[in-house]
């Protein structure tokens, strides 16, 4: 039986469009220069600002400590942490005319907040000198019709990670230390036949790899689009158009089917691949019942802290026509209903300009956006992480369009059902008509 994961959290495409609906109607830009609370009286009190976020609790202490700590002489910060259903509160909050003054926004979903009205434009605010810091995916995923509406708190760079004893078993010595040397398509589907263990009886007590992700295909979640995209980008082929206006032509090209061909060949023809999720942590990776799997650099800290006897290694990803980067990540942003505007901008900037940014990625251990973070961070220069460092200054955000959160999991269920055989030609044309349906209704 199929089961559906977080990663992250992502509400459902039928109550993000009620919601929008609703978001829709109630949106209104207030005027950044307007109201005189936007600024501290010398003699009164500080502007209050009301900061949502999904981080945990005992990060916030830190970043307010580390990070927020001059800004609050000047600023009355309160940051309210959102544990569990972050995307679904943030939203109802809009609808219902009670947005916090600046929160936290996935960045794949950042467009979908601008065309809602629900985000302040902040090109007022932001230098374009020291916007253009970012990596373009960076660039990408914090702008929406040519406007700046966030700014990027980190990102995500995922890596290959591999079993060293699975490796030395068998026979595998050819492993790529560079960008540059990565694995062909080819390479790592040999690598995944060669490290598929069957006992006497046929079983499979020992899978080679997950094809271009972390999780199974039983897990249909934001998760598996993420890496699913990159893998069709990645072998030079598309989901959909330049401009994000239609999937036809482009999901059920001939290029793009081959390359769905080919994930189903992992899992049906040759069997090297696990059709349920191992584990619920690492995939399987981490009991040493999987030898390759796709995540974020930031898994390594995981995997030592929690697995301290497990020998794995790092490579960059498969490389195919392309060589994209992943980018992930998350932004944060201004309520388009704030009344004290200046003072958000305050936060937002004391935390991701170009000191902020830094400090809160190598607090957490994220791979930062900024490019001059990139340069300056040490360990972004020592192995594995030199390998994000590298794919991060060539990576592609998700398309930016406020369709996404719509089209991700009609995507997933696409990628998910061929996995299991179904025929690609017919679930990519399927597929490719309710994209357009959702599209359609973005349409200007």
């Amino acid at each position: 039986m199929r089961k559906n994961r977080g990663w992250g959290q992502r509400i459902s495409a039928m109550s993000m469009a009620a919601v929008l609906a609703l978001t829709v109607g109630c949106s209104n830009s207030a005027d950044p220069t307007a109201p005189s609370a936007n600024k501290a009286n010398v003699n009164g009190p500080k502007p209050k600002v009301i900061y949502w976020t999904n981080r945990p609790a005992a990060d916030i202490e830190r970043i307010k400590t580390d990070i927020l700590n001059e800004v609050q002489k000047e600023v009355d910060l309160e940051i309210v942490v959102i544990p569990a259903e972050y995307e679904n509160k943030i939203r109802i909050a809009i609808s219902g005319g009670n947005a916090p003054d600046m929160f936290d926004v996935d960045g794949v979903y950042t467009a979908n907040y601008a065309y809602t009205g629900a985000l302040l434009p902040l090109d007022k605010y932001w230098d374009n000198a020291d916007f253009d810091d970012y990596v373009p995916s960076s660039k990408e995923k914090t702008t929406y019709n040519g406007k700046k509406y966030a700014a990027s708190l980190f990102d995500s760079s995922v890596v290959l990670y591999y079993n060293k004893d699975h490796f030395a078993k068998a026979g595998i010595t050819n492993v790529p230390d560079k960008v540059s040397n990565a694995w062909t398509f080819d390479q790592y589907l040999d690598a995944a036949q060669k490290l598929t263990i069957r006992d006497a009886s046929g079983k499979i007590t020992q899978y080679g790899a997950i094809p271009y992700g972390w999780l199974a295909p039983d897990v249909t979640n934001e998760g598996a689009s993420f890496t699913h995209f990159l893998n069709i980008w990645n072998h030079g082929a598309e989901v959909l158009d330049p401009k994000y206006t239609t999937a036809k032509g482009y999901l059920n090209s001939p290029k793009t089917i081959a390359v769905l061909q080919e994930y189903q060949d992992y899992f049906q023809k040759y069997k090297v691949s696990p059709l349920e999720s191992i584990t619920k942590d690492q995939s399987g990776f981490e009991n040493g019942k999987l030898s390759m799997y796709i995540s974020n650099i930031s898994t390594s800290y995981a995997l030592k802290t929690k697995y301290p006897d497990l020998k794995f290694g790092v490579m960059p990803l498969p490389k195919g026509e392309k060589q994209y980067g992943s980018s992930g990540g998350w932004n944060v942003g201004i309520s388009a209903k704030t009344k004290v505007p200046d003072a958000a901008w305050k936060v937002v900037h004391a935390l991701t300009g170009k000191e902020g940014h830094k400090k809160f990625a190598e607090m957490f251990n994220f791979i930062p956006s900024r490019k001059s973070a990139l340069d300056s961070i040490p360990t972004l220069k020592e192995y594995p992480f030199n390998l994000a460092r590298e794919q991060m200054l060539n990576a592609r955000a998700r398309p930016v369009t406020p369709a996404y959160a719509e089209i991700s999991p009609i995507f997933a269920e696409m990628m998910s059902a061929i996995a299991y055989g179904g025929n690609p030609t017919e679930l990519a044309n399927k597929a490719a008509d309710n994209i357009d349906k959702v599209l359609s209704k973005y349409a200007k």
